[in-house]
């Protein structure tokens, strides 16, 4: 009976201890961080991009504008460089027409890491057809060709919020 006894004791031991051994693992699985999709990243272009000096496919920089926080922690920093690309790029016309541009976001760069974006942004230039047609149809059309629209520019510091294309897990901090 003694041993039973003993038995039970150790049995009832090992139960008790067993929940704090799986408490203790539990935070290291609650460690690891996820990035969640469409999280919002501030962005602003580092530079003047036009339809005057860009074309389609062309890239341009900008920076993160402030720190992304997952946990407390920060996983994209604020002034790390991310891409974007002209989508589509449409120069100023005659008769007035305004450039276009659309553009598209790639991916910020994180420890030599990309996160992949989504978003986009467009901009029209002032179309200068109005004076063109209140002045008659005469004029607008000798003079229609040298009235040109203005080109689309976004200027540098323009914001501009990207979003987190998926879920990503990210290695607990040290």
């Amino acid at each position: 009976m003694r041993l039973a006894a003993r038995g039970m004791i150790a049995a009832s031991l090992i139960a008790c201890t067993a929940p704090a051994f799986a408490e203790q693992s539990q935070p290291a699985i609650e460690s690891a961080m996820v990035l969640k999709a469409g999280t919002p990243v501030p962005l602003e272009t580092l530079g003047e991009v036009s339809s005057k000096t860009h074309k389609q496919g062309d890239r341009f920089e900008l920076a993160v504008s402030e720190d992304i926080l997952v946990n407390g922690q920060v996983v994209i920093p604020r002034n790390a460089r991310a891409i974007g690309e002209i989508a589509e790029h449409r120069a100023k016309g005659a008769f007035g027409r305004a450039g276009r541009l659309e553009i598209m976001l790639l991916h910020v760069e994180v420890a030599g890491r990309r996160i992949r974006l989504d978003g986009t942004m467009g901009d029209n230039g002032r179309d200068s057809a109005v004076p063109a047609i209140a002045t008659g149809i005469i004029v607008a059309g000798v003079l229609g060709a040298t009235i040109r629209g203005k080109h689309a520019t976004l200027p540098a510091g323009t914001r501009i919020t990207g979003y987190v294309h998926r879920d990503l897990t990210l290695a607990p901090a040290p």
